[in-house]
């Protein structure tokens, strides 16, 4: 079978509509290959570097039709808001409504943003100048212009995001319809969705610490007649049980306790009685009365003292002596073995 004569721009249209659709991991040479019509040795005769360099290929294409299509228009020298009616138009045309995602969105997800990165950078960077360019022009401050297109391509994106996952266009229609008047408006852009940090007086960033707030009618105020030495004001715990009038007053001399443990801290040792008198201390345990003279003195061959088997028999009166294990008959088993 003869493989199709496909120019290269009508190659990289359909490997575009393949990773477009299946990402650049599900993108297999088999897909690849079959939405192409050629062969996989053909495929890598076009992109000796295999399914990178297809995707990169794709990606360079995408970004010269974007500078041409949507980023020179943004430029051109229409009234501002023409040119925003043009992008609306140009976006909605190349996104199919809402039903197309954003290959660049796509790639920039997962490991294979590492990848493409300086292109995906490219394009969005490329894409953020351009309407920045616009609204300066339409008397906005630099950075501020730079902060509206950045949310605006933000809401851009994440919309069509949403309305591949919900599979409904809504989200994307919705963003469009209003976005070169919300672009133009004279108030913050997309008001309610994106928080807005703080500004100082010429525009930048309020970084500064917050003015701690003023006392409110509900917050007590301090006395007049506090100083710097108020501690001592505390009142000690006796004048604080007597404001409580529910609650009696503990009177504790903790001084003279802390003092007390101090004395007998060192001589705690002494105070631990005998033996004789802890069987005193026990009022259900009598005192038992044992002779705890010390034993005579052993020699070195106090072993030969201890008694041979014989006489330790003897010791136990009910346990005779066994015989001597010769003696021992064989014992017989109970039941005859199986034959």
């Amino acid at each position: 079978m003869t493989e199709p004569a496909l120019a290269r721009p009508e190659i990289i249209a359909s490997l575009a509509d393949v990773f477009r659709r299946e990402g650049f991991d599900g993108a297999s040479l088999s897909r690849l290959s079959d939405a192409t019509g050629l062969k996989k040795a053909s495929l890598y005769y076009h992109f000796p570097g295999g399914k990178e360099e297809m995707a990169e290929a794709v990606l360079d294409s995408l970004g010269e039709w974007f500078a041409e299509n949507l980023f020179a228009p943004l430029r051109g020298p229409e009234p501002p808001l023409e040119r925003l009616g043009a992008m609306r138009e140009t976006l909605n045309r190349h996104y199919q409504g809402g039903d197309q995602t954003c290959l660049f969105g796509l790639l920039a997800l997962g490991d294979t943003r590492d990848r493409f990165a300086s292109r995906i950078g490219d394009f969005f960077g490329g894409w953020i100048s351009a309407l920045a360019d616009l609204l300066t022009e339409a008397d906005f401050e630099p950075d501020t212009a730079v902060r509206r297109a950045a949310d605006a391509v933000m809401n851009i994106e994440g919309a069509l995001m949403l309305s591949r996952a919900l599979g409904d266009t809504g989200p994307f229609r919705r963003v469009l319809r209003h976005l070169p008047e919300v672009l133009l408006s004279a108030g913050a852009p997309f008001e309610g969705q994106f928080w807005e940090p703080p500004r100082a007086e010429d525009g930048s960033e309020d970084i500064s610490e917050p003015e701690p707030s003023q006392p409110s009618e509900v917050e007590p105020e301090m006395p007049e007649d506090m100083t710097g030495d108020w501690l001592e004001d505390v009142p000690d715990g006796d004048d604080l049980a007597a404001m409580v009038p529910d609650q009696p007053a503990v009177v504790q001399d903790l001084g003279a306790e802390a003092e007390a443990e101090a004395e007998d801290e060192g001589d705690w040792v002494e105070e631990i009685p005998d033996v004789d008198n802890l069987a005193a201390l026990i009022a259900d345990q009598p005192k038992v009365e044992q002779d705890l003279a010390k034993p005579a003195a052993r020699d070195e061959d106090w072993i030969d003292e201890i008694p041979d088997p014989e006489d330790l028999a003897a010791m136990i009166p009910d346990r005779p002596l066994p015989p001597d294990e010769n003696d021992l008959p064989n014992p017989e088993p109970d039941d005859p073995p199986a034959q």
